[in-house]
């Protein structure tokens, strides 16, 4: 019987923007594991300050956001987990070095960005640190909150919450390695280098004119009960929880206009809601009812014009508490006598902004692919670089197309599809757009600072070491950092 077991890191937490290093080691007493379903977990926990706690401490949905120091408005990309290693390496006693790759990060996030459809991406949100604004509901409840829509039972804030990073999306090796015999391969280490200062908190739910699926979901039933009001009725009928933007636990803010007026008038009352009936009698409306009072009624008075907003004067953190590697151990092996993966090998250079380009780089003798990133400035994430206009690639001083290729162009595009499946990838994706977090569903890739753009092409494998000649025409800033990925086969023997 298969069996998954937990490894923890050499060091311990907290890990910071200083402490950013990770070690594991992979005992080979553990026989045969399967690292294709073995996955890093990165405990984090997302911490709030409030500054006012009237009626309790609230629950607030919560997320990460890609760090842009020094940037005055930002516009965060969506990132996939496997963005949040920067560096990493394995290597085994018996054999050695088996990969090390330099700004995987890069790396992932653009093969991310033509591999994955929009819908593989939007399944994937329940592992993802960072998620889309949902296109119907608006909702974003990411991995770190639980959170309940009804009952009493109060939302949780999760003190561990695993960012799941999964080995397969790293490393060539591990993606090839259904089953590996560590008695044969030897102990093996993991180093995983983290954008530790790349990780930022923050607060979700708390904008109805964008966060919500309608802003008059705020509106409740007058009150005329005489005495305390403690509790609300929607005036919206909701046919599907799915809809609703409250939770037991939320921090919210009351307004209501009474019948005097004036002072009588509530304003701002921060409140915490205690419970959530669906009253399905009722057409579907919420009753929600808070933990304290926020009013009183005189008789024949009226609260009228009653709004519920989220409270949202608060300030988040984000801790990476420890890490642990869940490796799976396989408990009926077939047996293989070799592992055949691909890795790369990286080189980071800068263009200095030159609108004409032109640079020869050596490369291994069996490179079959080439991708070239070009890192922007704010995320040194996102492959984008709007200036660049087209490109040619020459190799051994053997043109690898007839004419220079213009970004955009349907040559552009058989080159992707053609490095891609020789990659052993799919083209999914042609918004070429990752995608924003921060804006509204219809925005999502309509953002250019998210835009991608790169430069590919399959290369001839040789006998000895060959030289790529580059050259890359483009307008304004020019070229600046890129990012060369050579994909190269290995085999490690077993």
């Amino acid at each position: 019987m298969d069996k998954f077991l937990k490894i923890n890191s050499v060091q311990g937490g907290d890990f910071t923007n200083s402490q950013n290093l990770i070690d594991f080691v992979i005992p080979s007493s553990m026989g045969v594991v399967s690292l294709k379903d073995s996955y890093l977990n990165l405990n984090t926990k997302i911490n709030v300050v409030e500054t006012d706690t009237t009626g309790g401490e609230g629950i607030y949905s919560v997320g990460l956001q890609w760090n842009q120091p020094g940037v005055g408005s930002p516009k965060y990309p969506k990132f996939v987990n496997s963005a949040l290693v920067k560096n990493c390496n394995v290597r085994s006693d018996q054999r050695g070095q088996i990969e090390n790759i330099r700004r995987v990060d890069q790396l992932r996030q653009v093969l991310s960005t033509y591999g994955r459809s929009e819908r593989e991406t939007a399944c994937n949100s329940y592992i993802d640190a960072t998620q889309y604004i949902n296109p119907v509901n608006k909702n974003r409840f990411p991995i770190f909150r639980e959170i309940n829509k009804t009952g009493g039972l109060k939302s949780r804030n999760l003190d561990v919450a695993p960012i799941q990073i999964s080995l397969a999306d790293l490393f060539g090796f591990c993606d090839a390695a259904p089953e590996c015999d560590l008695s044969k391969l030897g102990t093996l280490r993991f180093h995983f280098e983290l954008n530790r200062d790349r990780m930022a908190s923050v607060l979700r739910m708390v904008d109805p004119t964008t966060e919500w699926p309608s802003e008059n979901l705020k509106f409740c039933d007058d009150i005329i009960t005489e005495g305390a009001a403690n509790e609300l009725t929607t005036k919206t009928k909701f046919t599907n929880l799915d809809l609703s933007p409250f939770w037991v636990g939320q921090a919210l803010v009351v307004n209501a206009d009474h019948t005097d007026g004036g002072g009588s008038n509530i304003t701002d009352q921060r409140v915490v809601v205690d419970a959530i009936t669906w009253d399905k009698d009722n057409g579907g409306a919420l009753k929600i009812s808070f933990t304290q009072s926020w009013g009183t009624l005189a008789a024949t008075k009226t609260y009228s014009n009653i709004r519920l907003t989220p409270y949202s004067t608060a300030t988040t953190s984000v801790e990476v508490n420890f890490a642990e590697l869940v490796i799976k151990r396989v408990g009926n092996p077939v047996g293989l006598d070799e592992i055949r993966f691909d890795t790369y090998t990286t080189e980071e250079t800068n263009g200095l902004k030159l609108t004409s380009f032109q640079n020869q780089y050596q490369i291994e003798a069996d490179a079959k692919n080439v991708l070239i990133a070009f890192p922007d400035n704010e995320t040194d994430l996102i492959s984008n670089n709007e200036n660049i206009s087209d490109f040619r690639l020459r190799l051994n001083n053997l043109d690898l197309t007839d004419r220079p290729i213009n970004v955009g162009s349907p040559l552009y595009y058989d080159r992707l599809n053609m490095t891609l499946g020789n990659m052993g990838l799919r083209l999914k994706n042609l918004a070429e757009n990752m995608g924003v977090d921060d804006t509204t569903w219809d925005d999502v890739y309509a953002e250019a600072k998210g835009e991608t753009v790169v430069v590919v092409n399959p290369l001839f494998q040789s006998e000895r070491e060959k030289y790529l000649q580059v050259n890359i025409n483009a307008t304004g800033d020019g070229v600046e950092k890129l990012t060369l990925f050579k994909q190269v086969p290995r085999v490690i023997e077993v």
